[in-house]
């Protein structure tokens, strides 16, 4: 008896832990959400901008849909948009028309795995495998190769950018990192924002831990931090830490006293500050 009754609570803790395992994903990754972000994806000609509309082919066989807008051959720098946890690319196209029309700077978006009508399913692996094909992918672009290389990332995205700027050989391209509203972890944020999900914090798959991650940036590599002090999904705590671990030589950190998670790019001084940074900290490769 006692034998089946370890074995039942085996089964119940495994059936626990899937069940935990899907909710996360559904949660983190509510890629379906707004309605229609997984059909309906705005292209750039409705902002007046020539594109590329780009195939992006992973490792383990998803394949990413991405916008590749050109300024010309005289663009020096390049920024590429990783966004938040909900939506697609043509969602992030408004703040890709500013980085071209405004300031002249090429611009690349994607749609993770699994978001608007690239294939698969998003996770913390798959999401990673993108990260590693975009930067294979711009590698091999000489329109963006021979640029200055921008990551901006949002939210999920600034893990996103973390993990992409940190892997091996990146450093040879990446030029400046912005990262806006992120976390520290998963792990740390799911307490918060699920108070309810505590006990089963140490079930999380989907880690993100971008506290550790970051500190393998080079310090050669300026970074921005644009944080909402309203943030209601991410403690503005996250964000301050996360920055401090920061090891480049050179980190500016903009906190917007009413900014909230979604509405920070509309605060005043915001895009001054975005302008300034890579005006005078992001120097042309193609000068």
């Amino acid at each position: 008896m006692q034998t089946n009754w370890v074995i039942y609570v085996g089964l119940a803790v495994l059936a626990l832990k899937f069940t935990i395992e899907k909710v996360q994903k559904y949660l983190i990754y509510p890629s379906n959400f707004p309605e229609g972000s997984r059909t309906e994806v705005d292209t750039p000609t409705m902002y007046n901008i020539p594109y590329e509309d780009v195939k992006i082919d992973t490792i383990d066989g998803e394949r990413l849909h991405a916008y590749v807008m050109v300024r010309g051959p005289k663009s020096p720098k390049t920024i590429v948009l990783l966004g938040p946890n909900a939506g697609n690319m043509g969602h992030y196209l408004p703040l890709a028309k500013i980085f071209y029309d405004q300031m002249g700077y090429n611009v690349m978006t994607v749609s993770y795995r699994g978001y608007g009508k690239s294939t698969g399913s998003p996770s913390e692996k798959g999401l990673q495998k993108d990260a590693q094909a975009l930067l294979s992918y711009i590698k091999t672009n000489h329109d963006l190769s021979t640029t200055s290389i921008v990551l901006y990332g949002r939210s999920l995205g600034g893990a996103v950018a973390t993990y992409l700027a940190t892997l091996p050989g990146a450093s040879d391209i990446i030029k400046g990192i912005v990262l806006e509203n992120t976390f520290l972890s998963v792990c740390k944020l799911i307490p918060i924002v699920i108070p309810i999900a505590r006990p089963f914090s140490w079930m999380v798959t989907e880690r993100w831990d971008s506290a550790e991650r970051i500190k393998l940036l080079k310090p050669d590599i300026p970074s921005l931090w644009l944080g909402g002090g309203k943030d209601e999904l991410i403690p503005p705590s996250h964000f301050e830490e996360l920055f401090d671990l920061c090891p480049s030589k050179y980190k500016l950190q903009k906190i917007y006293p009413k900014g909230t998670h979604n509405d920070t790019p509309m605060q005043p001084g915001y895009w001054q500050d975005m302008h300034e940074f890579l005006l005078r900290k992001i120097a042309p490769v193609n000068v």
